[in-house]
C-alpha cells in the first residue's frame, strides 16, 4: 500500500513538471495592436568593395514585442538569426540594428540582395531587401603639391598684396567637387567636375589681401563621387610687421641656388625677443647674408638698404646683402620691427678633433652596403679654423636607392669607430642630435661642410 502511494506521488510530480514545461514552451502573448513589426533601415542600397566591411543599420519596433531579426543572402553565405528573446531577459519593443559583415573576395556577381526579416512575438513578420553592390569607394581623395606648403604663411604687407595658391587633387575612382573656403575674404568657391570620369584636377588661384593686420584661415576640401572627403588647411598671417616664431639666415641669393642644397641651406635664428632674432655664424670671408621668414623660399626676405647703412629693407630694388668681409665667428641680431641689425665678433672655444672621416654609401669609392670605420675618405681641416671641415664628394647611382652619410672622428687605424659622430637630422635640416639618415637621390658632385663648433654644415650640389 505504501509502495502504491509512493508511485502515485512520483507520477503526480512528473505530470506536474511536464505540464509546466509544456506551458512554458507554448507561452502565449497578449496582442497590443496585432500589427506587423515596423522596420526602418538606414538605406536599401549599400555600395562596398570586395574584402571590405560594411554595416547594416536601422531601427526596428513592435508594440507587441520583438522576437527575431534574420539576415539572409545565400550568395554571400549569410544566414544570421538574432534571437532577441535569448539575448535579453525581457521583451524588447525597440531594437537598433547594427550588423557588420565583410564582403568576401573574388565573387563573380555585381549585385547581391540581403533579405532582412523581422518577426514579433505573435509570429507576424516584416521583410525588406537591401541591395549590395561592390562598386563602393573607401579611399578619400588626395590633396598634394600645395603651395604654400607651410601650415602658417606670413605675409608682410606692402600694399596691393596678393596670396597665390596652387594645388592638385586626385582620386582613384572619380572626383565630385573641390571647395576652397577663406571666410575672412568671403571666399567660398566650389568647382564641380563636369563628368564622373575625372580623377585629377589642378588649381592655380590668386586672392587679393587688404592692407590690414589680419589672420586668414584657408581650407581646401576634396570630395569624391561617394562622398569621401579630404581636407587641407593652413593659416595666413598678414601684417605690416610680423612677430615670427623664428627667422632664418642664408648666404646665397635666390630660390634657384636654394635648389642646389641637399641639406643645411638655412641657419635658424632664434627669437630673442619680440620681433628680434639672433644666431651665431661662421664667415669664410666675404659672406653675403640675407634673412628670410621661411626655410623653403624667399617670399619674405630682408637685406640691407642700399641707401641707408645698418637698416634692413624688404624692397628688392633697394636691397643688398649684409656683407661680412673677414673670416671668423659672428653674433648677428636683426629687428624686423625697427628694421635694424647688428654684427659683432664671437669668441669661440674650439676643440680640435683632428682627422674626420666620412662614412656611409652611395659615393664614388664607397662599397655599397658596407658600413665600416675603415673608410679613407678624410675631410680637409681648415688651417685657420680647426672646427671647420670640408670635402668634395661625388654621389653616383651605384649606391642603390640613393646615398647617405655620417661623419666621425678617425682613430688613424680604421679599426674602431671614433668617440665623436655627426649625422644629418632631417627634423632640424642640419647636423643634429638624433640619427636620421636621409636618403638623397639627386646625384652629382657635392661640397660637404661641417662646423664642429656650431654643429652645423651643409651639402651643396656643385655639378651633376
Amino acid at each position: 500500500m505504501r509502495k502504491q502511494i509512493l508511485n502515485l506521488t512520483l507520477w503526480t510530480l512528473v505530470i506536474t513538471v511536464l505540464c509546466f514545461s509544456s506551458c512554458k514552451q507554448e507561452e502565449t502573448f497578449v496582442d497590443v495592436d496585432g500589427q506587423n513589426p515596423i522596420m526602418e533601415l538606414t538605406t536599401n542600397h549599400i555600395r562596398t568593395e570586395y574584402g571590405k566591411q560594411f554595416t547594416l543599420t536601422g531601427k526596428i519596433s513592435d508594440k507587441d514585442g520583438l522576437k527575431t531579426v534574420q539576415l539572409v543572402c545565400l550568395d554571400l553565405d549569410l544566414e544570421k538569426t538574432i534571437d532577441l528573446q535569448v539575448i535579453y531577459d525581457e521583451i524588447k519593443y525597440e531594437y537598433d540594428l547594427l550588423y557588420r559583415f565583410t564582403m568576401p573576395e573574388n565573387l563573380s556577381s555585381d549585385e547581391f540582395t540581403i533579405k532582412v526579416i523581422v518577426t514579433d512575438v505573435g509570429g507576424r513578420t516584416t521583410e525588406q531587401d537591401v541591395k549590395i553592390t561592390p562598386d563602393g569607394d573607401s579611399t578619400p581623395p588626395v590633396i598634394s603639391e600645395v603651395n604654400p606648403a607651410d601650415p602658417i604663411v606670413y605675409v608682410l604687407l606692402t600694399g596691393n598684396d596678393v596670396h597665390n595658391l596652387s594645388f592638385k587633387v586626385t582620386d582613384d575612382k572619380g572626383l565630385d567637387y573641390v571647395g576652397i573656403v577663406i571666410p575672412e575674404l568671403n571666399v567660398n568657391e566650389i568647382e564641380q567636375t563636369e563628368s564622373e570620369g575625372v580623377k585629377e584636377l589642378s588649381f592655380v588661384k590668386t586672392y587679393s589681401l587688404p592692407f590690414e593686420n589680419k589672420e586668414y584661415n584657408v581650407e581646401i576640401t576634396a570630395v569624391d563621387l561617394l562622398g569621401n572627403s579630404q581636407n587641407y588647411a593652413y593659416k595666413i598671417i598678414a601684417s605690416n610687421t610680423i612677430d615670427y616664431d623664428q627667422m632664418y639666415m642664408v648666404d646665397f641669393v635666390n630660390n634657384d641656388e636654394l635648389a642646389l642644397y641637399a641639406w643645411g641651406s638655412h641657419v635658424t635664428m632664434a627669437r630673442k625677443d619680440a620681433y628680434t632674432y639672433t644666431a651665431t655664424y661662421y664667415s669664410q670671408g666675404n659672406a653675403q647674408l640675407r634673412f628670410t621668414a621661411s626655410n623653403t623660399n624667399f617670399d619674405t626676405c630682408y637685406g640691407e638698404s642700399k641707401t641707408t647703412s645698418g637698416v634692413l629693407t624688404m624692397n628688392n630694388e633697394d636691397m643688398q646683402p649684409v656683407v661680412i668681409q673677414e673670416a671668423g665667428y659672428y653674433d648677428i641680431t636683426i629687428d624686423v620691427l625697427n628694421l635694424t641689425y647688428s654684427v659683432s665678433k664671437h669668441t669661440a672655444s674650439i676643440t680640435d678633433y683632428g682627422l674626420l672621416t666620412v662614412y656611409g654609401q652611395g659615393w664614388e669609392g664607397a662599397e655599397s652596403g658596407v658600413w665600416t670605420p675603415a673608410s679613407t675618405f678624410i675631410m680637409e681641416q681648415d688651417s685657420n679654423n680647426k672646427a671647420f671641415y670640408s670635402a668634395e664628394i661625388t654621389m653616383t647611382e651605384k649606391g642603390g636607392s640613393g646615398f647617405c652619410i655620417g661623419i666621425c672622428k678617425y682613430d688613424g687605424t680604421g679599426q674602431s669607430w671614433g668617440d665623436k659622430v655627426w649625422y644629418y637630422d632631417s627634423s632640424v635640416g642640419n647636423y643634429g642630435p638624433t640619427q636620421d639618415w636621409d636618403w638623397v637621390t639627386q646625384y652629382g658632385t657635392y661640397e660637404l661642410i661641417l662646423d664642429t663648433y656650431l654643429g652645423r654644415g651643409y651639402m651643396k650640389l656643385k655639378q651633376q
